[in-house]
């Protein structure tokens, strides 16, 4: 049973009348930081309630006849986990939940990006999925703090033995020992010297290491390992160190994040300020604007920091006022630059943040755009044909233009997410340079980075067959040149992806 449904069942056994937290640890014999952690867990869960101030009295909630069928994923607390960030949070539960003990995982991202929060998602992941204890360790290295010192830092993750070395008047347990039977996150991992990191990858294979000044005797522990470094891996780390952390995930930079994440960040942010204060937030146009695309060099723990300070300027200049109203000239000045620009043209809508959380900011999610040109554009052959040939092309032709138009758009203003990498980048062009010599075909650059657009967006498209073989065969019909260069252009793609062989 984990720790936190034996606190549950301590609470079913008090009844109605309620327990404190330390009357509870007491006859848990567990501390009472301990059991009040695992308490605003059942709380949250709907679990428990808790009636009174000082003390607290806690009491049980009848479960109910689903909760068994609901299992808790911590990940929902990243921004992004069912968008641009899905395919890390996947790789990141597969790690988890691979038997008998999980996977190594190194997280690599540029300062700021969440190496460190996503850390600790994973361990609460793991926590919540049972493959470790509820209240397993969950210990955070910081390397650089020893970058200067690797002795003293071989010393701190696998411990030493009594006189092994000047001052060294008992055994010290390290922290691979500490975290037996939880997680050890290594951040900075870049600065662990390569004596250490081979000493590591000995324990990765082996599952035993020796403390300093240990000659005879193997210690084991049994630790999952998560690494965090914003290097190139290759650069920082031995090949031989390298091969034994089978997941790497990359997080994306703030500017990176599609339009929508960005936004839910800054709202999220100022409403952990608003819940600190005890005031509603007006958060002006200006300044929404502002930090959804101004470069953050410190990403979101930049954001976070310019939020604050400028929740810290409208206290200061107005506590007294129910409702803080958040201006530009709160923000650092070094940061009210002028020539952010307004994305699609337009001021983005001022944010309005209670201090409870009842209210949620809704905004119109620019990508929506492009759904609806999608839709039009595959209305089009579905349609009765009511209308003679040249209108029914004339219009299909326009439908498509707005829709590549909205996809060039949203992509320029990095309010899209497109899945892209430079290897699709290059398979594309290839396919189409190819394409275009066979064909004797003139396209602009302008032209095949809007085709490029539009083939990252439309290929991730969800529609019925039937709706698309309607189309296919109304593009046959309509376009038949154009259709049938489409047809080998998609055959060239599909064999230059696939890794095969290809002609026409």
């Amino acid at each position: 049973m984990k720790a936190q449904d034996r606190v549950y069942e301590a609470l079913v056994h008090v009844g109605n009348d309620g327990v404190t937290a330390a009357q509870l640890a007491k006859k848990l014999e567990l501390s009472r930081p301990v059991v009040s952690h695992y308490l605003n867990g059942l709380l949250k869960e709907e679990r428990a309630a808790k009636k009174g101030t000082k003390p607290v009295y806690w009491t049980a909630i009848a479960e109910r006849k689903m909760w068994p069928a609901r299992q808790a994923d911590a990940f929902q607390n990243f921004i992004g986990y069912d968008g641009s960030q899905k395919a890390v949070i996947e790789q990141c539960r597969a790690a988890v939940n691979y038997p008998p003990d999980g996977l190594p995982i190194i997280i690599n991202g540029k300062s700021g990006v969440g190496k460190s929060f996503l850390a600790g998602l994973i361990y609460r992941y793991a926590c919540d999925q049972g493959v470790i204890d509820a209240d397993a360790p969950f210990i955070i290295l910081n390397c650089a703090d020893y970058a200067n010192n690797p002795e003293l830092l071989s010393s701190t993750l696998f411990g030493h033995k009594k006189g092994a070395f000047t001052g060294a008047d008992q055994d010290k347990e390290g922290l691979l020992k500490q975290a037996d039977g939880g997680y050890l996150f290594f951040d900075e991992i870049h600065r662990l010297s390569f004596e250490n990191q081979e000493k590591l990858f000995v324990f990765m294979d082996k599952g035993h290491f020796r403390p300093i000044g240990e000659n005879k005797q193997w210690h084991t522990s049994k630790v999952r390992l998560i690494f965090a470094t914003t290097e190139q891996n290759d650069e920082v780390l031995l090949g031989t160190f390298r091969r034994r952390i089978p997941v790497k995930v990359h997080l994306r930079s703030f500017s990176a994040r599609p339009f929508s994440e960005r936004m839910q960040l800054i709202d999220n942010s100022y409403r952990q300020e608003a819940k600190k204060l005890g005031k509603d937030l007006f958060i002006q146009s200006d300044v929404v604007n502002q930090l959804c695309f101004q470069p953050m060099e410190g990403n979101i723990g930049m954001l976070r920091n310019l939020i604050q300070l400028s929740c810290a300027h409208a206290y200061t200049a107005n506590r007294d006022q129910e409702t803080l109203t958040i201006e530009q000239i709160h923000l650092p000045e070094a940061d009210q630059g002028k020539n952010i620009p307004h994305v699609f043209h337009k001021k983005l809508p001022p944010m309005q943040v209670r201090h409870d959380g009842k209210e949620q900011n809704v905004w119109n999610d620019e990508s929506s755009e492009l759904t609806r040109h999608i839709d039009a554009f595959l209305q089009v052959p579905a349609r009765e044909r009511s209308q003679k040939e040249d209108d029914e092309r004339s219009r299909l032709s326009l439908a498509f233009t707005k829709l590549v138009q909205a996809i060039v758009q949203l992509k320029q203003n990095n309010a899209l997410f497109l899945d892209d990498s430079a290897t699709v980048h290059a398979f594309f062009h290839e396919a189409l340079r190819l394409i275009c010599e066979r064909y004797g075909l003139l396209v602009s650059k302008a032209s095949k980075e809007a085709m490029y657009a539009a083939f990252l967006s439309l290929n991730d498209l969800q529609c019925s067959k039937e709706q698309l073989k309607e189309s296919e065969k109304y593009l046959a019909q309509s376009f038949p040149k154009a259709h049938y260069v489409a047809e080998k252009f998609s055959e060239k793609t599909a064999d230059i992806m696939g890794g095969r062989a290809s002609g026409f």
